[in-house]
């Protein structure tokens, strides 16, 4: 099952541990249980939150900046994401992707 699956038994009980889980591991999954008399099956759903769209959320709200010109300024900002983001800013005589 892989470095990320451990499976452990213990007095009856059965454990399947999902390390560092990713939004790969949400999905349906069917747990089988088999013995001499036969067979129970039960199907779950694993939800991972953040699966799906992972739109980029800023923590930080940019603000109105008023500098002078010939002078140095910069934007500040802070974006959650799960997945590598591309920060672009526009202006109407040049974009420059960051």
């Amino acid at each position: 099952m892989g470095d990320r699956y451990r499976v452990s038994e213990n007095n009856n009980t059965v454990l399947l541990n999902l390390h560092n889980v990713t939004r790969d591991d949400a999905g349906h999954y069917t747990l089988t249980a088999k013995n001499s008399a036969g067979e129970a099956r039960r199907a779950i759903e694993i939800k991972v939150d953040g699966a799906g769209s992972d739109v980029p959320v800023f923590l930080r709200r940019l603000t109105d900046l008023a500098v002078k010109v010939g002078t140095r300024t910069r934007f500040l900002v802070e974006i959650r994401s799960s997945s590598e983001v591309t920060v672009s800013a526009t202006n109407t005589l040049r974009c420059r992707t960051v």
